[in-house]
């Protein structure tokens, strides 16, 4: 998909953590319209389709500057559906707000993706860390 968004803006930060093979998304957000949310989208399959093509990773999201206006609620579940099918083998979110919380959860249950929160990187780290050694046990 072709951005939506002038060359060179982004309000999402990558960085790839080559010691934990898994992408720190950092999400500077505000979801308020259904152009929002494409957009929103837009921007995780481009870095996606460009830097890990073919291949699901796991994906950390820092979401302390994210947020979601309650009239866009359904279009993003169906937009985060999309993006953890794609793009994701585990996600793990770090400082959700409430209004987050509510969308992300409601979304677990209409389209089935995960649901989880941290209070910090490090905690999702570990546990990435622990599921993973959870799978390749069983």
């Amino acid at each position: 998909m072709r951005s939506l968004r002038p060359a060179g803006e982004t309000k999402i930060k990558f960085r790839y953590l080559a010691e934990h093979d898994a992408v720190l998304a950092t999400v500077d957000w505000q979801l308020e319209t259904a152009k929002d949310v494409a957009e929103w989208l837009g921007t995780y399959e481009e870095y996606f389709t460009r830097h890990h093509p073919g291949k699901k990773v796991d994906l950390i999201l820092d979401l302390s500057k994210f947020t979601i206006s309650p009239r866009v609620g359904a279009a993003f579940g169906e937009a985060r559906a999309k993006l953890v099918a794609l793009y994701a083998k585990r996600t793990y979110r770090v400082n959700v707000d409430a209004a987050t919380k509510t969308a992300m959860y409601t979304s677990r249950v209409l389209h089935g993706v995960a649901a989880n929160d941290f209070p910090s990187i490090e905690d999702a780290l570990a546990q990435l860390k622990a599921d993973r050694e959870r799978d390749a046990v069983g």
